[in-house]
């Protein structure tokens, strides 16, 4: 499966590139949603992340993608000039903040920090010192990562769980 979508994910890069992930880019269907900023919502494989912040929306989230990784745990050291470097088992990962949010695997070009087919809705933007991303800009890197994670998520509460798939053949 990982094949067969490159070429599509190669074509939605393309198109990224020229829109610049780094500006604000919240392509949903609702322009004028409203986020509020919540503390204490996430649970991340059933228990609560009391300072991990997420903006919640009437019918989306956005999270902070370097903090979850480091809570799923990978490495994540900042360099300069806006560069993470983020270790996963022994793959080497390198994201750049500035000018554009750009993810890409040590030794390969592809950008993994893309809306993926088929989405609705895509945000991808550097604030408070992390990149925020919506939940399925999340879910896609960290499948390119080769972490798979499950989301259930109560607008309402709010409430945002969470879960890695523990089985990394799945």
């Amino acid at each position: 499966m990982k094949g067969n979508c490159r070429i599509g994910i190669i074509f939605l890069a393309l198109m990224i590139v020229l829109s610049g992930c780094g500006i604000a880019n919240d392509h949903t269907n609702k322009k004028d949603q409203k986020y509020k900023l919540v503390r204490g919502a996430v649970f991340l494989n059933g228990e609560v992340v009391e300072d991990l912040p997420a903006f919640v929306g009437s019918s989306a989230v956005r999270l902070p993608f370097m903090q979850i990784v480091q809570l799923l745990g990978m490495t994540v050291e900042s360099k300069e000039d806006g560069l993470v470097y983020i270790t996963n088992d022994d793959a080497l990962y390198i994201l750049q903040t500035s000018p554009e949010i750009v993810l890409v695997k040590q030794g390969d070009d592809d950008n993994l920090m893309i809306p993926l087919p088929g989405t609705s809705s895509y945000y991808c933007q550097y604030e408070m010192d992390d990149v925020f991303v919506d939940d399925g800009t999340l879910s896609g890197a960290l499948y390119f990562m080769d972490v798979t994670i499950y989301y259930a998520i109560d607008y309402e509460i709010p409430k945002i769980e969470i879960v890695r798939d523990s089985d990394p053949t799945a």
